[in-house]
């Protein structure tokens, strides 16, 4: 089938399709498992509008909800270890691709032509994106394993692994980007013309696409029991795990990267100002999410060009603290100001959004290299998901403090009276995490350049290598150019997460150190 699909393309295409044979069925489950999650962009305004009219809730409770049902994507870690270790009817990954994918598709038909009662439609909620996460996990693995298994097929050497991985990661993200961008507007200009319940229809027709796939596709076959030597290497790999968890260099930067993501939002009460007060209709606030996917894409460019080798605490401190004051010129919007000075609210807001988001993006880009650096050779997946995880969880505390505030502040849907106040103490707490920068920064450096301090390294075993610091140059320069849908929009809505992970290209130094693993046991 995929020779003669490649065969109509023209001859580049079907010598692809030829090569790449055994695998067409995993790429087309990984393009769909990211594309399933890209179009989520098109059930995000409907969704806040549900909330909001729908379900009656206040800007505090849909601040509180929307952090509790971003909460499957703090465990991410552990999808990733049920997946390669307990295998279902003797397949790691297509089973669990085929129970998540239509469990996602039956949750979305329930809350489109059944469930319309708020405390079940919140529950359908959590159980969707605990089946995207769960997909999406599995999705990140089996694109590694396709690198894997064409690297031993075609006797690869490192270079050209890194490039299969680099290609591989730029059609994960680049598939994941035409999803976000193509959906992002098409939801709010649907909502003008049908019911929001028929949107979340439609984006069910794309889990299940993904369930129908897997048939297609041909999983590795594997005991239902590990053996000896599989378990004394999962049960070695959890404790270097936790082992270099324990570790300043580790954990001081964790710290670090969960406060910057743990200060409060102020995103749920500034969907009500900019409906309720503002009067935008649907349509528009699906331009403003498209015009965040495209900031996002535009932030990419500019940081790959012009900024990938500047040092991290240089670009950190001078993004955050631009951050802090375009984040500001929300004020001028909540006060009416923007009207005073002759500037009409929806060009303010456009022009706005596109601003704050690049300058965003670019401030969440130098933690996402840092993340890299702290990934420790053998077990760069499980520590990188920790570190996205770690993310995600100051997401859900950005989401919940943002919450409490607007209570305190008695923000409610028709009275916005503090709102300004609430955007004053969200951007100035952003800037908090500057004050160990320094510190952070060091230890980022400490862990690539010196391969740990000796007292770490003696805890170490030997046979277990960490990055050089030409490694971590080449790492951060491909992480860089194959990010591509990575989005600084982690505190809107309360969800990061989606968000995910770069960490494929990281999982091929794994190879390296299989038969060393195998034979030593650890």
């Amino acid at each position: 089938m995929s020779k003669r699909l490649g065969s109509m393309l023209g001859p580049s295409v079907t010598k692809w399709f030829i090569d790449n044979d055994e695998f067409v069925g995993k790429y087309l489950v990984v393009c769909l498992v990211v594309l399933a999650q890209g179009v989520l962009a098109l059930s995000e305004v409907p969704i806040n509008f549900l909330y909001k009219d729908n379900y009656n809730m206040s800007p505090a409770e849909v601040s509180f909800v929307v952090g509790i049902i971003a909460l499957p994507w703090v465990f991410k870690p552990i999808y990733g270890i049920m997946s390669d270790s307990i295998p279902i009817c003797g397949e790691r990954r297509k089973s669990y691709i085929m129970i998540f994918s239509f469990l996602a598709f039956v949750n979305w038909m329930l809350l489109a032509f059944y469930v319309r009662e708020k405390a079940v439609g919140l529950v359908i909620l959590f159980n969707i994106q605990f089946c995207t996460a769960f997909c999406n996990v599995v999705g990140e693995a089996m694109l590694v394993e396709i690198s894997q298994l064409k690297s031993k097929k075609f006797n690869m050497n490192d270079q050209e692994q890194q490039a299969e991985a680099s290609q591989n990661v730029s059609l994960f993200f680049g598939v994941k980007s035409f999803g976000t961008l193509a959906t992002a507007y098409l939801g709010g200009f649907l909502l003008e013309v049908m019911d929001k319940y028929y949107i979340f229809a439609i984006t069910g027709i794309f889990p299940f696409l993904l369930f129908v796939s897997t048939f297609y596709m041909v999983d590795q076959q594997s005991t239902e029991d590990l053996t000896e030597s599989q378990q004394n290497r999962n049960l070695s790999q959890i404790q270097l795990f936790f082992r270099f968890l324990k570790k300043p260099q580790i954990y001081q930067p964790l710290i670090f990267i969960f406060l910057f993501a743990a200060t409060p939002t102020s995103s749920s009460s500034m969907f009500f100002f900019y409906t309720n007060q503002l009067g935008f209709e649907p349509q528009f606030m699906g331009s403003l999410k498209f015009i965040h996917a495209a900031g996002t894409l535009l932030a990419i460019f500019i940081y790959n060009k012009y900024l990938k080798t500047v040092e991290f605490s240089l670009q950190f401190i001078v993004s955050t603290l631009l951050c802090v004051v375009l984040g500001l010129s929300q004020i001028l919007l909540v006060t009416r100001l923007n009207v005073q000075m002759g500037i009409p609210d929806k060009l303010f807001c456009l022009g706005d959004s596109i601003i704050i988001q690049i300058v965003g993006e670019l401030n969440i880009l130098p933690l996402l290299v840092l993340a890299c650096r702290l990934c420790p050779r053998t077990i760069e997946a499980t520590m990188y998901a920790m570190i996205m995880s770690t993310l995600n969880l100051g997401s859900l505390v950005s989401s919940q403090l943002g919450g409490v505030l607007i209570y305190l502040l008695g923000i409610t849907e028709d009275n916005f009276d503090n709102l300004w106040i609430l955007i004053l103490i969200a951007n100035l707490t952003s800037a908090v995490p500057l004050v160990g920068i320094s510190l952070i920064d060091q230890k980022g450096k400490k862990l690539s350049d010196s391969d740990l301090s000796s007292k770490s390294n003696s805890e170490i075993p030997d046979n277990i290598s960490l990055p050089d610091k030409e490694e971590v140059k080449s790492e951060r320069s491909s992480l860089v150019d194959h990010d591509s849908n990575t989005s600084t929009d982690y505190k809107n809505y309360g969800a990061l997460e989606q968000n995910e992970p770069l960490q494929h290209q990281e999982m091929l130094h794994i190879q390296e150190q299989q038969k060393k693993i195998d034979a030593t046991g650890i």
